[in-house]
């Protein structure tokens, strides 16, 4: 009898632990649907947040392909965990916890992007009255990033402007060459119109870039001489809908794209390690800088909006940023042995902290 009751009393010390730890589980569960479930009628959740973010703020205002970097960072890294929870159920634990899974499965600058998209939807809400709660996001420590520095060095020019030259495609030549004598990005080169080019003022007036703001390029000779040269050669409207870098009629988007494949092509053959195309702006900037260039005078040159008051007297007149300019690209070429200059001359040297402001802001501008 003993051997009998012995079993039982077993038993039910294990059904109370079982017992135990299945009620912790089901209450952790329905703490977990109850957080992730969806808003109530009343509230206006996250995806809804961002549609209104997009349609209000994101289209008018940014530049064709933030929009799109903004939807890809919300298509792949919050519609899922956040988009059908009300803006009242997100808290800033989670939205950690969420920064350091971005990070972990995709890289420290996805996660910081997606955390700074939060906090500007979020904000935006708040502005329009749509949500009257706190922003989870704001104040929130980002991930640093480490700062990118490269630029073409003077030992390196040379070799560049020859393999260059020796690129078969002159839309890839063209193209490089405008990216280093305008010093802007990318996407406005690959989408400038003839109609925005002004030759008698030697100016190219862009309608929108990165920062949603147009801006207005001094085109330098070297610039000039390669715009003139294509419009000699496909005519003043090309062949597509007025892109200086035109494809055939109905192909695509109607502009050249991205080389990347020539791009790597010529930096093995160059010699150029770890060199994107984006570099050649910071090029510009770091050769202006380096020519005796100041900083509202380069910010003005890429169009950065974080000098705040000393931009103000840069958006004044053209001349210095025009001269600025030709002075860093003439120093450029002399570098590489094209001009008076012989290609050993040592760049211009900076002071430590100048240098470490000037590359901490061309970073942040970028």
């Amino acid at each position: 009898m003993q051997a009998i009751r012995s079993k039982p009393r077993k038993l039910a010390a294990l059904d109370t632990d079982q017992a135990a730890a299945i009620l912790v589980a089901a209450v952790k569960q329905m703490q977990s649907e109850a957080a992730a479930g969806p808003a109530p009628d009343d509230e206006i959740t996250f995806n809804l947040a961002f549609d209104k973010y997009m349609t209000m703020h994101a289209r008018p205002h940014l530049a064709p392909t933030t929009i799109g970097k903004t939807e890809g960072y919300y298509r792949l890294y919050l519609r899922g965990p956040l988009g059908a929870r009300g803006l009242s159920s997100i808290g800033r634990r989670e939205l950690h916890e969420l920064h350091i899974k971005i990070a972990d499965e995709n890289g420290r600058t996805a996660a910081n992007r997606a955390l700074e998209l939060v906090r500007a939807v979020y904000n935006k809400a708040i502005d329009w009255e749509l949500y009257e709660g706190k922003n989870p996001a704001i104040n929130f420590r980002r991930f640093r990033l480490p700062q990118r520095e490269r630029f073409l060095q003077p030992s390196e020019l040379a070799r560049f402007f020859k393999e260059v030259e020796a690129i078969p495609s002159r839309d890839t030549r063209d193209f490089i060459y405008l990216a280093l004598y305008t010093g802007a990005r990318k996407s406005n080169l690959l989408t400038m119109r003839w109609e925005e080019i002004d030759f008698e003022g030697r100016v190219w007036h862009i309608p929108v870039t990165k920062n949603g703001t147009p801006q207005t390029v001094p085109l330098i000779p070297q610039a000039i001489e390669v715009l003139e040269r294509r419009r000699a050669t496909v005519g003043a409207w090309g062949s597509g809908q007025g892109f200086v870098f035109a494809t055939r009629q109905g192909a695509g988007s109607g502009h050249y794209e991205n080389p990347y494949r020539a791009w790597k092509k010529l930096c093995i053959r160059a010699k150029l390690p770890n060199l994107r195309i984006h570099d050649l702006r910071r090029s510009m900037g770091s050769w202006e800088a380096l020519t005796g260039a100041n900083l509202p005078v380069i910010g003005r040159t890429l169009n950065h909006t974080d000098l705040k008051s000393t931009a103000i007297y840069a958006r004044v007149n053209l001349a210095p940023v025009r001269a600025a300019m030709e002075k860093a690209v003439a120093a450029m070429q002399g570098a590489a042995g094209m001009g008076a200059l012989n290609h050993q001359t040592a760049a211009p040297s900076l002071a430590p902290e100048v240098k470490q402001a000037l590359l901490e802001w061309l970073g942040a501008g970028a």
